[in-house]
């Protein structure tokens, strides 16, 4: 499990899609392995993502600083 963080001149949207963008292409995919979202659509991902991130924060009050994980990227073992 990999820590993704807010990129530096990016919006945390900006950060996320760049990574998913990246994650789903195929020819970055170790031996062609599919990437699939785990209770997410990963096609759409990005916009779910700052759905969860805006209702945590309402329910909360607490916001995310530029520091802090704003998702895991996890690479499944196939064998």
């Amino acid at each position: 499990m990999k820590p993704l963080h807010v990129r530096k001149d990016r919006t945390i949207l900006q950060s996320i899609t760049g990574r998913t963008n990246y994650a789903m292409n195929v020819e970055k995919m170790e031996g062609g392995v599919p990437v699939i979202g785990y209770a997410c659509d990963p096609r759409t991902v990005d916009e779910e993502f700052m759905l969860t991130k805006r209702e945590y924060e309402f329910i909360t009050g607490r916001s995310q600083g530029k520091r802090d994980v704003i998702a895991y990227s996890v690479a499944a073992e196939h064998g």
